[in-house]
């Protein structure tokens, strides 16, 4: 995931052309406007002996509002405000062999409905391409409200009366966690319409959102183990922000003129 944000990078800087242009093209739209996003957090995985048991990358969509707060110079300043809506998907493999069984066990398990709120503050130096398309880099910071589990949530597997792993699942030790976060955008202004559209790597200083304790036993090859799978709270982000034209709502007053 980082390898191709890195390539991003890159290319975009080498297409950005530095020079002075100032952000007042944004006064022409409304400065709040609706933000859409598509996440990807990822997991790591540390390995059990004698099975693979791993938490899949979290894909995510995002709906919130975004809000251009005010512009100086090249640089333009923002914040917005989203919920996240996301599942947990686990991948399970064991193999014939440590279970005396004929075939390899193969499950996928969903752990759905998680919901997060997700606040982002950053600031963008806009680069100018062209009459109507603005390039930006941007930085600044993230704070995510992730409602704690009270309860630690356990489970177990079982083959032929004996258990082969337990799990507790638990979140992070906090409600609250910061975030560093580094962007990559650009604007299109149009008659009626300004998208900006990003893609945004966010990196969690906080410590992990989930906690999965496994514990394995009764394996017939493999030795017992006892590992974690973390929840890093790392994104990367791809989005776009609508702002409509101000006009648009200056014609609907005077229609009651």
């Amino acid at each position: 995931m980082k390898k191709y944000f890195s390539v991003f990078c890159l290319f975009i800087s080498l297409i950005a052309i530095s020079q002075n242009s100032p952000v007042n093209y944004l006064d022409n739209f409304t400065k709040i406007g609706l933000n859409l996003q598509y996440t990807n957090t990822s997991f790591r995985n540390q390995t059990n002996t004698g099975l693979i048991l791993d938490y899949l990358d979290v894909e995510s969509p995002v709906i919130g509002i975004n809000y251009n707060i005010f512009q100086h110079n090249n640089f333009n300043f923002k914040a917005n405000s989203n919920i996240r809506f996301y599942n947990h998907q686990r991948y399970t493999y064991i193999g014939a062999s440590d279970l005396d069984a004929t075939n390899d066990i193969l499950n996928t398990y969903t752990e759905s409905g998680l919901v997060d709120l997700l606040t982002k503050i950053k600031s963008e130096y806009v680069f100018s391409k062209g009459k109507n398309i603005f390039l930006n880099i941007g930085t600044g910071f993230s704070v995510l409200y992730y409602k704690k589990q009270t309860v630690l949530n356990k489970g177990f597997f079982d083959f032929n009366d004996n258990r082969i792993f337990t799990y507790d699942w638990s979140t992070g030790n906090k409600s609250i966690y910061f975030g560093a976060l580094f962007s990559l955008g650009m604007d299109i202004s149009t008659k009626g319409m300004l998208y900006q559209l990003f893609v945004e790597y966010n990196h969690n200083l906080s410590g992990p959102t989930d906690i999965y304790t496994y514990t394995t036993s009764n394996l017939l090859v493999s030795e017992n183990s006892t590992v974690e799978k973390r929840n890093t709270g790392h994104y990367l982000s791809f989005g776009i922000s609508l702002h409509p034209k101000k006009s648009w709502f200056e014609k609907k007053k005077n229609k009651f003129k």
